[in-house]
């Protein structure tokens, strides 16, 4: 998990109006392919659910179209609904924790293999491999539930790490 951020440059707003945030490492891929690795800033609690923020809120936020991405050379501004993949580190910064935690411990989860296609990509970015975790209720455990549920990312656990995939992103997707 990231490291705690007191925001405390020089010039930069009263020390009591600060909002106290964790650096937490990302590497995005935007539409078209271009890559943005840097670090983000989530709040130390989170606004929609018990616990931080994560990284699933901070890309499906209405409020924030646009966050900015700390990289080596400078800080980007990058639209929300451009990525369409985001690594991340940790794995429990995909769930939004919002009802997750109290299905968790009503339902068994089910590991699906899959392969998934997306749009907009280069040739060598457009495929990914990987598990879907699905936490549903005994009956609505299919893939396409899945999908079809109103959150705008999912989580792809692969042999690189945990991808959050826009759904906007994938033209198909089918189980290996």
């Amino acid at each position: 998990m990231g490291e705690v951020h007191d925001a405390s440059r020089p010039g930069v707003g009263e020390e009591q109006y600060r909002i106290p945030k964790i650096v937490v490492p990302v590497r995005m891929v935007l539409d078209g392919g271009a890559i943005v690795e840097g670090n983000i800033y989530l709040r130390t609690v989170a606004e929609a659910h018990a616990g931080r923020e994560k990284v699933v809120d901070l890309l499906t936020s209405p409020e924030k179209q646009f966050f900015p991405v700390c990289t080596e050379e400078t800080v980007r501004l990058v639209h929300q609904a451009r990525i369409a993949v985001a690594w991340i580190e940790e794995p429990e910064d995909a769930d939004s924790g919002a009802i997750l935690d109290e299905v968790d411990l009503c339902f068994e989860p089910v590991f699906v293999a899959v392969e998934l296609e997306l749009a907009g990509m280069p040739r060598e970015m457009a495929r990914m491999t990987g598990q879907l975790r699905l936490v549903m209720p005994p009956g609505h455990q299919r893939v396409l539930d899945f999908l079809n549920l109103d959150e705008p990312f999912f989580s792809l656990e692969t042999n690189q790490g945990t991808a959050l995939v826009n759904k906007r992103y994938v033209l198909d997707l089918w189980q290996v």
